[in-house]
């Protein structure tokens, strides 16, 4: 895609991402724009590289500083500065989540590219909502909260969504159905969620499928392991309590959606 830009065409590029020098030369004479988390305006990293985080060699075009995530109205909010090269705005996205810093880093980077101000950019980003399935906030039973995930999922997007739980306060829990479609990768994607589950303070996992099972075995005490939706959907009802916070993942094949509607006032 970027080689078939027209000559006057612009790049938008992830200077976070390790090969961002090599989509550099691939643009070529081509103007470039590049956005990052971690590509910090001054050209670091903040302290340093952490691990899964690409070292940054020069700093990017739209960049964040500043960010914090809360629930606020029911709902989830990020506040960030966004920073580039035609001055600093407070952005407020109605999303959580480090990863939707970067969509709104590159949403902002390509609309201003295509002629937007950053007036219009702060408030389009206002605008945006979670699409639905996609890290939804909503109220469960038992003054419990549901994050609805559920449209999809693969490695990164529940790695993304155990990031906003690591983030939140209170008891947090997963349920996770069988990630489709990862080939060779499967039985070690599904022993890796298990494990990074427990990395982020998650209490409680309870999976579902056949390779989530890989998952059940990593994450040791507090995982277990349901036969199907229903199963799952009593043993919930059954264990959730006031102040507790959800993360429902899995891939569209498990329908997940309806373990999210029992939970909410859209079941029984």
């Amino acid at each position: 895609m970027v080689e078939c830009l027209e000559s006057k065409a612009t790049a938008i590029i992830n200077a976070d991402d390790p090969y961002a020098g090599y989509w550099r030369s691939v643009a070529s004479t081509r103007r470039v724009v590049t956005f990052g988390v971690h590509a910090a305006a001054d050209g670091s990293a903040g302290s340093g590289p952490a691990v899964g985080r690409p070292a940054v060699s020069r700093p990017a075009d739209f960049t964040a500083k500043n960010s914090a995530q809360a629930i606020e109205g029911g709902e989830f909010t990020t506040r960030f500065t966004m920073v580039c090269p035609r001055g600093e705005r407070e952005i407020l996205l109605k999303a959580g989540g480090a990863h939707n810093i970067a969509n709104a880093l590159a949403a902002a980077a390509a609309a201003t590219a295509a002629g937007a101000s950053l007036e219009h950019v702060v408030a389009g980003l206002g605008d945006f909502r979670a699409v639905a399935g996609r890290l939804q906030l909503k109220a469960g039973v038992r003054d419990s909260w549901i994050i609805d995930d559920s449209y999809n999922a693969n490695p990164s997007s529940v790695r993304a969504g155990l990031e906003v739980l690591r983030a939140l306060p209170g008891v947090t829990w997963l349920v996770l159905a069988d990630m489709a479609e990862l080939g060779e990768h499967t039985s070690d994607s599904h022993a890796h969620m298990g494990s990074y589950a427990r990395d982020c303070g998650v209490k409680r996992l309870f999976a579902m499928g056949p390779q989530s099972s890989r998952a059940v075995e990593t994450f040791g005490a507090g995982g277990e392991w349901l036969a199907d939706t229903d199963a799952l959907i009593r043993r919930l009802h059954a264990e959730l309590a006031p102040g507790v916070t959800v993360l429902i993942k899995g891939s569209r094949v498990n329908r997940l959606e309806r373990v999210v509607q029992a939970l909410t006032a859209g079941g029984s």
